[in-house]
């Protein structure tokens, strides 16, 4: 193992992390470590119920680490195993001698070590239960399908499995997909599929009570299903079939993204779309709740979507009209599928029928109404009527409040000669953040900064645009009245050059008492700092101010950055505020802190340091660690 400096660390990892890991390495939180030629693994203790595992990968002046920690890579518990083996080699196993010890053993020692390991460890013996053979084509499948069930079954001690479980289940997993993987290379494509299969199958029921936030479970099941439609291209019609029940199962049950209805689209065909059909009709509920509804949505789209793929258009239309009407969507579906068929006109027959629908939440076929009426001319309407377009057109813009459906809707309200009424409609019916976009697309930028500094809740998103087209239109007045209504908010902002125009806009405009509200009001961190990077120009008794209200949450860089551009007694209030909070949040921050006393040495006269400094230390004469960091750097 090449030898690692201190120097090495500190280059490779950054300056919190380091002195966070300096921290779990000082209270002993590294339980296990082994060296393997190159490699340091090993596992430490951190917020998650079980220690973290760590490799460590040290190669020329490069190191490199990966953990199964949130983080990820490069963090404090890699830094914490690496001084570990800087610090106390002789509490490493290595990896080579105990391999060279096993080998001296006997079969019946070897497999007593085993049982003690399996004691200790009852998951390891996933790992021994499908010992795996693949020869002369065949493959033990039921072994196959044990080994995943005791691989979550494992982790699912609890009927949840927690995120600091997935990666090791999923680690399991991914062994049981590299036999498909080996199979597939093999040509034994009827194995692999059923391999990959058992994966979708045990992953999609087990996904909706797993943390997944780390996407580990989501990608492996994603990459199976990938997998499988890519192999099962090559299989016999015979051997489609004997899947689809099952796929179709998994795609009923599974609603969180997986891409599962792939599988299906992968195995139907002109010849067995009669089976799929039949299989599907017999699993569309009937209800009439909400889960009854989405599920039948559900499984007559993708029943009508996989004739379309087979250019079956003539049987799409006709399992539709089958299935008779009951939502929007249906009226949909049937539309789509006539105007496919070059019928039009009995299209927008349906779509007439169907927009006249109280329901929530369905907005395409409104769309597709629109769009027909501005391809007819008016007296091509039939029986629709302009009050109806309007009430349709208010429900479409209210749900879908975007650009994007407003255009169509314009061109039929021009048509009909009643924009004026329209623009009203929007102003006194739509909801305020529904009003405003379209408002603002039409160039109504009155009425839109009307309906944004009313009281109403609206995003500060919304308040930034408008105030943005506001100072853009030179009514600087309502530009900065629109930006202090969103300084009082706390939603997260985009920090871009028109927010930042905005608020040195605010602060050289307006009078001192106005600011003083804007220091005391402001509730965004992001923003917060954004003012005080404005008040730096106007009034730096107001910046500190503010930063001092901001301490915690600013970082030794910032406080640095800030402290150049203030006065020098207004830079060392900061420095002095920041360094004594720092040093008595935590020890992993004394680094920090030294940071900024440096920077205020060079602040300060040699006398005011001197003092500052020995008052500091009577202060904090407990912080042995941190007197001592401050002695090697020449602070004391």
């Amino acid at each position: 193992m090449k030898d690692v400096q201190i120097h090495q660390i500190q280059q490779s990892f950054s300056e919190i992390t380091f002195a966070r890991g300096m921290g779990y390495f000082e209270n002993e939180y590294v339980e296990m470590g082994v060296r393997m030629e190159n490699k340091l693994v090993g596992t430490v203790r951190g917020a998650a119920p079980s220690p973290y595992k760590v490799t460590v990968e040290i190669l020329d002046d490069e190191i490199h680490s990966k953990c199964t920690c949130p983080v990820g890579r490069m963090c404090k518990h890699g830094v914490a195993l690496i001084l570990q083996w800087i610090n106390n080699k002789n509490l490493f196993l290595d990896a080579h001698e105990i391999m060279a010890s096993l080998e001296e053993k006997s079969k019946n020692e070897l497999l007593n070590i085993i049982k003690t390991m399996l004691d200790e460890d009852p998951f390891l013996i996933s790992k021994l239960v499908s010992s795996i053979e693949i020869k002369e084509n065949k493959v033990n499948i039921e072994a196959i399908s044990r080994r995943i069930d005791y691989s979550t079954d494992y982790h699912s001690t609890h009927e949840f499995i927690d995120y600091y479980s997935v990666s090791g289940m999923s680690h399991e997993l991914y062994r049981v997909k590299s036999i498909a993987d080996t199979l597939k290379t093999d040509g034994n494509f009827k194995e692999a599929l059923e391999v990959y299969f058992l994966l979708i199958e045990k992953g999609a029921e087990i996904y909706g009570n797993t943390d997944d936030s780390s996407g580990e479970l989501g990608d492996l099941i994603i990459e199976c299903v990938e997998d499988f439609t890519d192999g099962v291209k090559v299989v016999d019609d015979d051997e489609k079939l004997t899947f689809i029940p099952r796929i179709i199962k998994v795609v009923e049950e599974e609603d969180y993204g997986l891409d599962t209805e792939n599988m299906l689209f992968a195995v139907a065909t002109k010849n067995n779309m009669h089976l799929i059909e039949e299989e599907m009709l017999k699993r569309i509920p009937e209800g009439t709740d909400h889960h009854c509804g989405y599920q039948r949505k559900k499984l007559i789209d993708l029943l009508y979507y996989l004739y379309e793929g087979l250019d079956l258009h003539a049987d799409a239309l006709k399992v539709t009209v089958k299935l008779g009407f009951k939502n929007k969507n249906d009226y949909l579906r049937i539309a789509e599928a006539l105007m496919k068929d070059d019928r039009d006109g009995e299209a927008f027959a349906y779509v007439k029928e169907g927009v006249r629908l109280e329901e929530k939440g369905s907005h395409q076929l409104d769309e597709l109404f629109f769009s027909f009426l501005n391809q007819l001319p008016i007296d091509k309407w039939a029986d629709v009527k302009e009050d109806e377009v309007m009430e349709i057109a208010l429900g479409l813009l209210n749900s879908r409040y975007n650009t994007k459906a407003y255009p169509p809707i314009k061109s039929v309200f021009i048509k009909m000669g009643r924009y004026d009424e329209l623009i009203k409609a929007i102003k006194t019916k739509c909801r305020v953040d529904a009003a405003i976009p379209l408002l603002l697309h039409d160039g109504h930028v009155d009425d839109a900064i009307e309906l944004a500094v009313s009281p109403d809740s609206l995003n500060t998103a919304l308040i930034i645009k408008v105030a943005t087209v506001a100072r853009d239109n030179g009514k600087t007045k309502d530009a900065m009245k629109l930006t202090f209504k969103a300084l009082k908010q706390n939603w997260q902002i985009n920090i871009d050059e028109n927010f930042i125009g905005l608020i040195e806009l605010l602060v050289e405009n307006s009078e001192d008492e106005e600011l003083e509200k804007a220091i005391n009001q402001v509730r965004n961190i992001s923003t917060a700092k954004i003012l005080a990077t404005a008040l730096l120009r106007r009034n730096q008794e107001y910046a500190l101010r503010l930063l001092l209200r901001l301490l915690k949450n600013l970082e030794e860089e910032e406080i640095k950055n800030y402290s150049k551009q203030l006065r020098a007694e207004y830079a060392i209030k900061l420095c002095k505020a920041w360094i004594s909070q720092t040093v008595n949040h935590s020890h992993v921050y004394y680094e920090n802190a030294i940071g900024v006393l440096r920077l205020l040495r060079k602040i300060m006269n040699d006398a005011e340091f001197r003092m500052y400094i020995h008052d500091f230390a009577a202060r904090n004469k407990g912080k042995k660690k941190l007197l001592s960091k401050m002695k090697e750097v020449d602070l004391m």
